[in-house]
């Protein structure tokens, strides 16, 4: 059995690499000699073909529990084809982008590699990715009606009509609370109901009353709270979603957050620490030796906006989340929302074996094991038969996830996850301007309106003038 290789690799990118890579992104050249149709696919069974030794390779990020979850599919991808070896490794680190681009423009890109949603379009602008319409429309299991959780799973991978990755999971923003907290406090526990969620202005009002002093009672002056009623942190696509915005327009592509729908949320949100003092910044929660993970158990903070995968933290501790913590959808503006996406993973261009990449990713990507980092709390269900009554009995882990739980995934994310629309040329130039912008809103020296009136265009010219130079027109 050729079995599988796993590496840690972090190697030193040299100057001269991520010149090369920085290059090629900048200016939208083919990082491989194949471009986007990557080598040709034979089609037909892969059994009846001679059975000579293969290679690939698999590249990824991750550490810890998701480097441990990747190991599964591909041990046993080896296994169902016990002549191919595959070697994979972790390049880790904050310059995985860039060592995963210095990989491609040498040509020894990764057969199948792991990138983030908002670095898909930069590795279909280097036509670093294989199409993989035909691939999926083809598979009898992958191309099933129902297979993946849709309309979502198609709307994130299509750019220009064809699709080039597949989503790893389907992450979502939901309310985390103590519940013993609540009830002391008299406030009723929020619901995973999309038709029972808060509106914004109750969720302010608790938040309110549920921020003490030492002795328990109600307090906003800052130096005087002992538990806060909330962290949010600086999450705005959910709220903004929920108020009708779209943060990135599906027919312009440009960012829309100089809209009243859009700053008028972020305002709402840095008031929660600036005005009503009811949320820690990320360094207040820190130098008061928490998480806000750990912060919710303790009992020094009522209420969590967060991602999903705070379950697998919160399953940690003794005792596990379902006997303290409850669950529930965020607060609404005028209609229920969350952001909703995750990581994708795609087929590099260049490989030399498209169809055993391609066999290789659908395992990686398979209900079976992408289950199993479910049950943890690592991940979101990805499938459409994860979220049928019958289906999520495999993944509903009661030493994870707090009772009614299911409802935020069978009720909430198919009708109400907004997608972030990525597939944006410039969006990794465009978007720190507008990050500078509201990290002057978080500190309290602007007010989101003037500044993101400001900001928002000098980064819509840049997608602009992206769009333009890469002759992107849909």
């Amino acid at each position: 059995m050729a079995g599988v290789a796993f590496g840690n690799v972090q190697r030193t990118v040299s100057r001269r690499g991520m010149m090369v890579a920085a290059g090629a992104a900048a200016a939208g050249l083919t990082a491989c000699a194949v471009g986007q149709k990557g080598g040709e696919s034979t089609g037909g069974d892969l059994l009846n073909r001679t059975r000579k030794p293969e290679t690939l390779t698999y590249s990824s990020w991750e550490t810890g529990t998701g480097w441990e979850a990747i190991k599964k599919p591909l041990e046993a991808f080896t296994q169902e084809f016990p002549h191919i070896k595959v070697e994979a490794d972790n390049l880790g680190g904050e310059d995985y982008i860039v060592k995963l681009q210095v990989r491609i423009a040498a040509g020894t890109g990764p057969d199948v590699y792991k990138m983030g949603s908002s670095d898909y379009i930069l590795f279909y602008a280097l036509n670093a990715l294989l199409d993989l319409t035909g691939l999926i429309g083809r598979d009898p299991e992958v191309g099933k009606k129902g297979y993946f959780i849709e309309p979502l799973e198609t709307e994130r991978e299509t750019i220009k009509g064809k699709r080039y990755a597949i989503g790893t999971a389907w992450q979502i923003h939901h309310l985390f609370y103590n519940r013993s907290v609540l009830q002391r406090a008299g406030v009723p526990f929020p619901s995973n109901d999309p038709k029972k969620a808060w509106t914004w202005a109750q969720m302010r009002e608790y938040a309110r009353k549920l921020t003490t002093d030492q002795s328990g009672r109600p307090t906003s002056d800052p130096q005087a709270i002992h538990r806060w009623g909330l962290y949010w942190g600086t999450v705005i696509n959910t709220p903004i979603f929920s108020n009708g915005g779209e943060f990135i327009s599906k027919s312009t592509r440009l960012f829309t957050l100089d809209q009243p729908a859009e700053y008028e949320v972020v305002q709402q949100v840095a008031d929660l620490v600036l005005k009503q003092h009811v949320s820690p910044t990320a360094a207040e929660l820190k130098d008061a030796g928490f998480t806000p993970a750990k912060a919710l158990a303790d009992g020094r903070l009522a209420l969590l906006l967060e991602g999903n995968w705070v379950t697998q933290q919160t399953a940690q501790f003794n005792p596990p989340a379902p006997q303290w913590m409850g669950t529930a959808v965020p607060p609404m503006f005028k209609q229920p929302a969350t952001w909703t996406g995750s990581s994708l993973q795609g087929i590099w261009s260049g490989t030399k074996k498209p169809d055993y990449a391609w066999l290789m990713l659908r395992t990686i990507m398979a209900e079976k094991y992408q289950l199993e980092t479910v049950r943890t709390g690592q991940y979101g269900p990805l499938h459409g038969s994860a979220i049928t009554p019958e289906g999520m009995k495999r993944w509903l882990n009661p030493n994870v996830y707090p009772d009614g739980y299911e409802l935020l995934y069978r009720e909430f994310q198919p009708k109400y996850g907004h997608l972030v629309l990525h597939a944006v040329p410039g969006y990794s130039k465009g978007w720190p301007v507008v990050n500078s912008a509201l990290a002057d809103v978080w500190a309290g020296k602007r007010p989101a309106r003037d500044a993101l009136l400001e900001a928002v265009p000098r980064a819509n010219q840049i997608l602009k003038d992206e769009e333009k130079r890469m002759g992107f027109t849909g």
